[in-house]
């Protein structure tokens, strides 16, 4: 995972998120899914959810109509700022957690830790066993990169922020000449007495 404050991570993240959702769906057998996996289910749909909602808000404020639009507000909108990061921050805590708990469940003497060893199933596990296991440790590896947020994430969202405020008070006084002449006045009255 590279920066997520950057415009196309939550794109690459969601691309990520629905493709572990698709294995999570193939990998269940309704009647037989334990609580756990539900859990691991249900929170690959949030994480998931999560970064398209943030994807689709990027792509409508970045499309070059809306940017050129008289009436357009929103450079805010067109980046990716602090909350976003933590709320990714968050559904990745929870996948983590969701991910840890199938695990140990299935897995008693599992160690997060050893993730990239080979993982040694419980005896007489059944493939289907085998594969649910296997998508959990994915995801428990997808969400492990999320589950903290670099410092280089951290300044690179305040950037944005800080540009796009910049951009949006720029945008607000070529749309109100007014506002820059209300602005301008005090400043002349000051110098004058």
């Amino acid at each position: 995972m590279g920066n997520r404050a950057e415009r196309i991570a939550a794109g690459q993240e969601r691309i990520k998120a629905a493709a572990l959702n698709a294995m999570l769906s193939k990998r269940t057998w309704w009647g037989f899914s334990s609580g756990e996996y539900e859990d691991l289910r249900r929170a690959a749909v949030s994480y998931m959810n999560v970064h398209k909602t943030l994807e689709n808000r990027l792509e409508e404020a970045n499309k070059e109509e809306n940017k050129r639009k008289s009436n357009y507000h929103h450079e805010l909108d067109a980046v990716v700022k602090e909350t976003d990061l933590q709320q990714m921050q968050s559904v990745s805590a929870r996948l983590r957690q969701a991910a840890l708990n199938y695990l140990q469940k299935k897995l008693p003497d599992f160690n997060e830790n050893l993730l990239d060893e080979h993982v040694r199933y419980p005896q007489g596990a059944s493939d289907y066993t085998k594969r649910r296991i296997d998508v959990a440790i994915d995801a428990l590896k997808l969400a492990r990169q999320g589950s903290e947020i670099k410092e280089v994430e951290l300044q690179t969202a305040r950037d944005n922020e800080r540009q796009a405020a910049a951009d949006q008070q720029r945008h607000s006084q070529e749309r109100n000449p007014d506002l820059i002449q209300n602005q301008v006045q005090p400043e002349l009255q000051i110098r004058t007495n």
